[in-house]
């Protein structure tokens, strides 16, 4: 999504030899009771480096959100087409807080990703 200056999530990587900074946007906000699900759209491809740091950047982010409040709760998820049917699915039967799309798994397999 274009940088529109709602919410960003900042975090690193490297690229090659050399650490990069950036920051995203998350997709979209959902707001379930007290729950809120942060979502971010990826391509069923899309496992890079790159995106194993905004994933963990941004639970680290939100974990630490709630453990500073407790108004809400906030869950983090990455969600790409190949688990779309299965987001929804879960997201019906309110069982979103376990929700792990392919990507997401793929993304947290130990040596999956070169950093």
């Amino acid at each position: 999504s274009l940088d529109v200056g709602f919410y960003k999530v900042d975090y690193s990587w490297r690229k090659g030899e050399h650490p990069k900074q950036g920051s995203f946007n998350p997709d979209f906000f959902m707001k379930i009771g007290r729950d809120i699900l942060v979502v971010e759209i990826k391509a069923d491809t899309d496992i890079s480096s790159e995106n194993w740091a905004k994933l963990r950047y941004a639970k680290e982010h939100f974990n630490r959100i709630n453990e500073l409040q407790s108004e809400h709760r906030y869950y983090f998820k990455f969600l790409s087409p190949s688990s779309y049917d299965l987001f929804f699915q879960d997201l019906r039967e309110g069982k979103y807080k376990r929700f792990k799309s392919n990507i997401e798994a793929e993304l947290e397999e130990p040596n999956r990703v070169s950093l």
